[in-house]
């Protein structure tokens, strides 16, 4: 039902980007390669380097909080334009929610030097986040999680925390029968 009115749209505007794209986007989503191979072509013929394209899927995707599949379409607009800095961001946002802290803020960082011209208020305060949190914060894996502690409270509090969060990972996919894809980030901030 969501692509007729899209299917119209890219009639009457063959050559628009934006909405060739939400088309892919819900191709994507209704997980129809067939249709999405076409509309990629498509817009491939108007633009050689579709990062556009790409980012927004992935967009969509990350909104979902599937961000490991998300990471691969934030890597295919990255491999057509390497200076597309919204996918930078993007990945780097979708690397930190799944776990990666590395990668995430190196990307995130690449995206706040390379992109002088909006320098997204968005990107720099996670860059700023993930420094002081490099200084003050104290990483502890267990089974199931990452858990990021401000350091004040790590001492009184990881045990309790540790132990709780792995009781409820237990309790929650025996009673749901589904055992998310780990680990699972959780931060625990002294203020914010």
């Amino acid at each position: 039902a969501a692509l007729a009115p899209l299917a119209e749209l890219a009639e009457m505007y063959p050559n628009n980007l934006e909405i060739l794209t939400w088309r892919a986007n819900v191709e994507i989503l209704l997980a129809d390669k067939e249709a999405f191979g076409k509309t990629e072509a498509s817009v491939k013929a108007i633009h050689a380097k579709p990062a556009f394209l790409y980012h927004q899927i992935a967009e969509a995707i990350a909104g979902g909080h599937r961000f490991g599949e998300a990471i691969e379409w934030y890597k295919r607009a990255l491999a057509v334009d390497d200076k597309f800095w919204p996918a930078w961001t993007g990945i780097g946002f979708a690397y930190l929610r799944h776990g990666d802290f590395k990668l995430g803020q190196e990307a995130v960082s690449k995206a706040l030097d390379g992109d002088t011209l909006s320098n997204s208020v968005h990107t720099r305060n996670m860059v700023m986040l993930l420094e002081k949190m490099d200084k003050k914060f104290e990483t502890v894996k267990t089974k199931h999680f990452v858990i990021r502690f401000d350091e004040s409270e790590s001492k009184a509090t990881k045990k309790i925390w540790v132990e709780l969060l792995e009781r409820c990972h237990q309790t929650l996919t025996d009673k749901y029968g589904y055992t998310p894809e780990g680990p699972i980030l959780f931060e625990i901030f002294k203020s914010h």
